[in-house]
C-alpha cells in the first residue's frame, strides 16, 4: 500500500512537473496590433500582457487617458510595428485573469520591449510576487528613469511618495 501511494506521489510529481514545464515554454510569433502601452495583439489572436510592467490607462468606460497613456501606446507602436517577429518569455504564470498572455518580449534586433519602455519613461515596474520575472533587472532601469524624470516621472500622478511622511489634504 505505501508502495503504491508512492508511486501515485511520484506519478502526481511527474506530471506537475511537465505541466509546468510546459506553461513555461517560450513563443515566437508576430505583432498584428497594439493595444495600449503594455498589451499588444499577436497574428495568432494572442493578446498579450507585459510582463512586470505597467503604463498609463488609455480612455474606457468614460473614464479619460491617464498622463502620457497615448504616447506610451505610440512609442510601443514604434518599435512593435506591424508583423514585427517577437520572442515571448513567460513567468511562472502564463495567463492573467483575462486570458492574456503574460510575458516578456524580445525583438529580432534583440530590443527588450519590457525594459524600452521602463526606460523611456512609460512604464512602471509592476509585478506580483507568485510571477515576477525580472523585477531586478528592470527595479534599476525605473529608477534612471525617475531621477531623468522621463516620461510619467514628469506627472504628479507617478511621484513616488516618501513613505515616512503623511499626506497634507
Amino acid at each position: 500500500n505505501i508502495t503504491a501511494m508512492k508511486y501515485i506521489l511520484q506519478l502526481i510529481l511527474t506530471i506537475t512537473f511537465f505541466i509546468s514545464s510546459a506553461s513555461s515554454e517560450d513563443l515566437y510569433t508576430k505583432v498584428e496590433k497594439v493595444i495600449d502601452g503594455d498589451t499588444i495583439i499577436t497574428t495568432d489572436g494572442d493578446s498579450v500582457r507585459l510582463l512586470d510592467i505597467n503604463t498609463p490607462e488609455i480612455s474606457h468606460n468614460k473614464n479619460p487617458s491617464e498622463p502620457f497613456a497615448i504616447e506610451a501606446k505610440k512609442e510601443l507602436e514604434r518599435i512593435l510595428p506591424h508583423e514585427t517577429e517577437i520572442h515571448l518569455v513567460f513567468g511562472k504564470r502564463k495567463y492573467d485573469r483575462y486570458k492574456r498572455l503574460l510575458a516578456h518580449i524580445y525583438t529580432n534586433n534583440k530590443t527588450w520591449a519590457n525594459a524600452h519602455m521602463v526606460r523611456k519613461g512609460f512604464a512602471h515596474v509592476y509585478s506580483f510576487p507568485d510571477n515576477a520575472l525580472k523585477v531586478e533587472q528592470l527595479t534599476p532601469i525605473e529608477e534612471q528613469a525617475r531621477k531623468a524624470e522621463k516620461g510619467i516621472w514628469q506627472s504628479d500622478r507617478w511621484q513616488v511618495l516618501d513613505a515616512t511622511k503623511p499626506i497634507s489634504d
